[in-house]
């Protein structure tokens, strides 16, 4: 059994739980054991735990995998955000093979389960960013931790993904926070109809793996843009923001390319860029 830090609002407290989801681990014995030597924390940290504990159950009865997963808390500007992710990237389970016939292997499976650096960089971005009267989509959003900060904001935010268990963390990542549910659809970036509608401000992080994917990324953020649509997107360094912004030039979009002003909150410097792009209305190519 590990233990885990776990801040609060009123300080942090040290909570122990088995990290293993499925039956070598869990059993009615540790779940008691969790809420026993939580009970002793002051009443904010009592609340949040016996919520923790709780989602914990409710995953290994609707799971019962044998994914290991890990929570903590990040300090996203001035406010905490408390997630559940992934142990690793060594995690998989894909007993019905929903994620095979989507075309996810093995070995890609993890990687929405992790928060990566450009995803820190988004959030820290959008802390203090004007969402007032905006409609915004993250694209991509794995774990969604900008959508959790943008969600304590009371931004009108739809968080989307392929994988599908994306879903599944958002809603109990967003209990954690005791936010409300965030409006998740599951998408296929070729996906033609545009039942998600247009929206204002549109964000992602990490987006852009491989060639193949610039092209679906522009079409996609065109068919869900109005007319007054900025657009964030965060690249690690992978060698292909100038070509994204080629492509985006030809739907009216003007771009610059920035670095985060401070990246301190990471372990390693960041060497990527924050794209920003933006159009008048009267600029939109059809």
């Amino acid at each position: 059994m590990r233990y885990h830090n776990f801040a609060s609002v009123q300080g942090s407290c040290t909570y122990a739980r088995p990290e293993r989801l499925g039956p070598a681990t869990d059993t009615l014995a540790s779940r008691l054991l969790i809420t026993q030597l939580e009970i002793r924390w002051n009443s904010t940290v009592l609340k949040i735990s016996i919520k923790l504990a709780s989602l914990y159950f409710i995953s290994v009865i609707k799971m019962d995998s044998p994914i290991r997963v890990r929570y903590q808390t990040l300090e996203v500007g001035s406010v905490d955000i408390h997630v559940c992710t992934l142990r690793d990237i060594k995690q998989f389970y894909d007993p019905d093979g929903a994620a095979k016939k989507m075309g996810i292997s093995s070995a890609t499976w993890p990687l929405f389960g992790i928060i990566w650096p450009s995803s820190l960089v988004l959030a820290h971005f959008m802390a203090d960013y004007d969402t007032a009267g905006k409609r915004v989509l993250e694209i991509g959003c794995g774990i969604g931790l900008p959508s959790l900060v943008l969600n304590k904001q009371n931004a009108d935010i739809t968080a989307t993904d392929y994988h599908p268990e994306t879903g599944n963390f958002l809603l109990r990542n967003a209990q954690l926070n005791n936010s409300d549910a965030i409006n998740y659809q599951q998408v296929d970036w070729a996906d033609q109809t545009r039942h998600l509608g247009q929206f204002d401000l549109i964000i992602g992080s990490d987006l852009l793996y491989e060639d193949e994917h610039i092209k679906l990324l522009a079409r996609f953020i065109e068919r869900h843009a109005a007319p007054d649509c900025k657009v964030i997107l965060v690249d690690p360094g992978r060698g292909r923001k100038n070509k994204i912004s080629v492509k985006m030039e030809k739907f009216g979009y003007r771009n610059t390319h920035i670095r985060p002003d401070d990246t301190s909150y990471l372990d390693q410097p960041f060497k990527g860029h924050i794209l920003k792009f933006k159009r008048k209305g009267e600029q939109r190519v059809n």
